[in-house]
């Protein structure tokens, strides 16, 4: 009799072990929360993320900042040592596009006939025919060929400044729409430190490298000497949210340290069902009655 017992109480502990194992060196899951991931994950979703698998550009990564208690799911698209660009909102790595399939971008929508609120989950803009609403480029393409009415992605011109943009600086005129070009930093890898790109490094150098770096007279002191170069001690990330209207991200608080890192998602097990979808069948987002 007890060997018998034994015979599926030790298989059932080993399969026990070896899943407390993987959980605890391989693999997690996370419970994502939020939009900014929108439309590839859903408020509820829950993924499996992989603490092992080698991270490549426009993989879907999760980091934790400073060990917090949670956490934040982003997509990679620089890696330490790349060069990166957006210019009207297409990202570009040491000089090749990258396209993430199903982004969501910010269009506006000029419409002669009043559109239904509820149709489009406008945004708040103006009247007399003016619409903003937030979707992928799928659908704006839908939409795009009803009549009546035209649409355009929305986004800041060249040469503004968006003050929540990193390196939060007048010196650089940047903004979502036009970034860069900016050098992700790179472990090992040295960089001329002058005034004129202080605030595009000085932040890293100071929270993650633990140096102290200020300007005093026009020259750059580290550590209370005069530098004129800087070597990395770390690897760094540019990551971006695929709902790209929300610059929560690299665009404003810049370079991500590789230490931060958690895993890498390599599977959605969950499901929350709450997939962003508008309901658009032919002219029925457009509101007759007010006209």
């Amino acid at each position: 009799m007890k060997n018998k017992i034994f015979t599926w109480i030790f298989p059932l502990l080993t399969a026990l072990i070896v899943i407390v194992a993987i959980r605890a060196f391989w693999l997690f899951t996370i419970e994502y929360h939020g939009s900014t991931m929108s439309p590839d994950l859903s408020n509820g979703d829950i993924v499996l993320c992989s603490r092992t698998a080698e991270i490549e550009r426009c993989d879907k990564i999760y980091f934790v900042e400073n060990d917090t208690v949670s956490g934040t799911i982003v997509r990679l698209l620089a890696k330490a040592g790349d060069t990166l660009q957006i210019f009207e909102g297409r990202v570009f790595v040491n000089k090749l596009e990258y396209i993430v399939t199903n982004t969501t971008e910010r269009y506006r929508i000029i419409s002669r006939i009043p559109l239904k609120k509820d149709s489009l989950r406008l945004l708040p803009l103006n009247n007399n025919g003016f619409y903003q609403a937030e979707m992928t480029q799928a659908e704006a393409t839908r939409i795009s060929k009803l009549p009546h009415l035209r649409i355009k992605s929305k986004y800041f011109e060249k040469n503004i400044n968006q003050r929540n943009i990193f390196p939060h600086s007048y010196r650089y005129a940047w903004n979502s729409s036009f970034f860069g070009p900016l050098i992700i930093p790179r472990k090992n890898s040295s960089i001329k430190i002058t005034v004129e790109n202080y605030r595009l490094y000085s932040e890293v150098i100071k929270k993650y490298e633990n140096h102290n770096i200020e300007i005093i007279k026009g020259k750059i002191y580290i550590d209370e000497k005069i530098s004129t170069n800087y070597t990395f001690q770390n690897n760094y990330f540019f990551v971006l949210n695929d709902n790209r209207t929300n610059t929560h991200d690299s665009r404003e608080y810049g370079f991500l340290p590789e230490s931060t890192i958690k895993g890498k998602v390599i599977a959605l097990i969950y499901d929350a069902n709450s997939k962003r979808s508008f309901d658009i069948i032919g002219e029925d987002i457009f509101d007759f009655s007010e006209q």
